[in-house]
């Protein structure tokens, strides 16, 4: 074998342990297992299960799965409460922090939004959903030109999403793509 072939083989290994890992997580993490509930449709079922895990006591995860189960049902205040609570509890996850972020911008909040998009970018890696928000909030707030790179970026990355899937691009991402794109239209960069 030679030693591409090694490499080839071991990466494959180890994407299949980084695969099967994240899979058993989903399995046995409440919070997960809720906030996918959830993503099926059942967010009446997905809040039940976590305000039950919430009796218990607090925790982050909860907190912040219920963040993104009210947000995902329209109740951007709600969600804004319970992932601030998940912030302080210690969860400063990419995904809380963007959840958070699209909590406020949906309440007009955008001078908070803009400080927790910029700690989401630093730990997000290649994140579209986090992206548009900072590139968004970043022209709401005078400097579009600062991320004109990252927005052409954005663009791509949508025209590529949409041609691979149109249904996940508009049910997932078309309204955070508008949002940076308006912003960013706004700012005359488009």
């Amino acid at each position: 074998m030679t030693t591409r072939q090694v490499f080839f083989v071991l990466a494959i290994a180890v994407g299949a342990v980084v695969f099967l890992a994240f899979k058993a997580f989903e399995l046995i993490s409440p919070s997960q297992r809720a906030l996918k509930k959830a993503k099926r449709g059942d967010v009446k079922g997905a809040e039940a299960d976590l305000k039950a895990l919430l009796q218990k006591g607090d925790d982050a995860a909860a907190r912040a799965a219920l963040g993104q189960v009210y947000l995902l049902d329209g109740r951007a205040e709600d969600a804004a409460v319970e992932l601030r609570r998940a912030v302080e509890l210690g969860s400063r996850s990419a995904g809380t922090l963007n959840a958070l972020g699209w909590a406020l911008v949906r309440l007009e909040r955008y001078d908070e939004a803009l400080p927790v998009a910029e700690d989401a970018k630093k730990k997000a890696r290649e994140d579209f959903e986090v992206y548009c928000l900072y590139c968004g909030l970043m022209a709401q707030h005078g400097r579009a030109q600062e991320v004109a790179s990252l927005f052409e970026f954005l663009k791509t990355t949508a025209a590529q999403i949409q041609k691979l899937n149109a249904a996940k691009f508009r049910a997932a991402y078309e309204d955070k793509f508008e949002f940076a794109r308006s912003r960013m239209a706004t700012a005359g960069l488009t």
